[in-house]
């Protein structure tokens, strides 16, 4: 692993846009299709494509027999629960109780989550000066894009809040799992086997609690699927493991500051929203604290004695 660069720095940007845009797919998508069904084929579509990416670029999945399947297959899985099957559930019950906004603020505990992770159960994610201010400042933007009245409702409905907060947890569990799956695998294979993982788990849910076959959705709401499927997943799929195996998983956690500020931008470029001030405002802090996060202190210390 190594100190972020300007390039991976952009990557978690684009990501953070990405993954922004979703949030206005989804609302598109849910007209016509149930909610486990869009998760399944979301995946199934990911998949599929990575599926290929990997054809062409001439890589394959591990072996499912012999050693290496002992020792990669499990961990793949392992990380599909967290990172598929467990948040979506918990947020999907948890929106429920709690508003939206709410939620995002509880979402943007993953970096703090990460962070102290990173610090416990790796030797190479330590916790510094420089990444707590800098993740304090970013989720000082979080509040800034969302507003503090949001905080209003905590305490109440605590269920729902829990299910949200746990579901944080567990993206940030993923990462942690798909930091060792990318040591022993390329990012795009460790990708590729994730959601394979998650094909096998989300299509039983659809067809056993929903009725896909009997689904007419519009030509845009399966668009805005397809869109799920190859853009905010799989090509994010594609970008998040290549920002864990070269920066870590604290570093990329920090994308959940990026989308609230990336929902609120396209929601100006698309819907005609009122693009405030305090959004503009909080993606300058939330940038500004990102880059803080990658300072070496040591190297900072030694510069200013020179």
């Amino acid at each position: 692993m190594r100190r972020p660069t300007v390039f991976d720095f952009a990557l978690l940007v684009v990501l953070g846009a990405i993954w922004g845009s979703a949030f206005l797919s989804i609302k598109v998508a849910v007209g016509g299709v149930t909610p486990f069904t869009l998760a399944a084929t979301r995946v199934v579509i990911a998949a599929a494509a990575m599926l290929l990416y990997l054809a062409l670029v001439g890589c394959r999945l591990p072996s499912l027999r012999g050693g290496e399947a002992g020792s990669v297959w499990p961990l793949a899985m392992a990380t599909a629960v967290l990172n598929t099957a467990v948040p979506f559930v918990l947020i999907s019950w948890g929106q429920q109780y709690i508003d939206s906004s709410l939620a995002a603020i509880l979402m943007g505990a993953g970096p703090l989550m990460a962070l102290v992770l990173g610090h416990a159960f790796t030797h190479d994610e330590r916790a510094t000066v420089p990444k707590i201010v800098g993740l304090a400042l970013g989720f000082a933007g979080v509040l800034t894009v969302i507003g503090v009245d949001a905080l209003g409702g905590l305490g109440s409905n605590v269920l729902g809040q829990l299910a949200v907060v746990a579901a944080s947890f567990s993206y940030v569990t993923s990462g942690l799992l798909s930091r060792r799956l990318t040591a022993r695998l390329p990012s795009d294979v460790s990708a590729t086997a994730v959601l394979c993982g998650g094909v096998v788990l989300t299509v039983p849910l659809a067809l056993l609690f929903e009725r896909p076959w009997a689904l007419t959705p519009s030509g845009l709401e399966l668009g805005a699927v397809v869109y799920l499927g190859l853009v905010a997943t799989a090509l994010a799929s594609l970008v998040r493991y290549r920002i864990i195996a070269n920066c870590g998983f604290s570093f990329m956690s920090q994308v959940s500051y990026l989308i609230p500020v990336f929902g609120a931008l396209f929601g100006w470029l698309l819907l005609g929203e009122t693009l405030t001030a305090a959004a503009l405002i909080a993606l300058a802090m939330i940038l500004v604290g990102i880059n803080l996060t990658r300072l070496d202190p040591a190297r900072l210390v030694s510069q200013l004695r020179g």
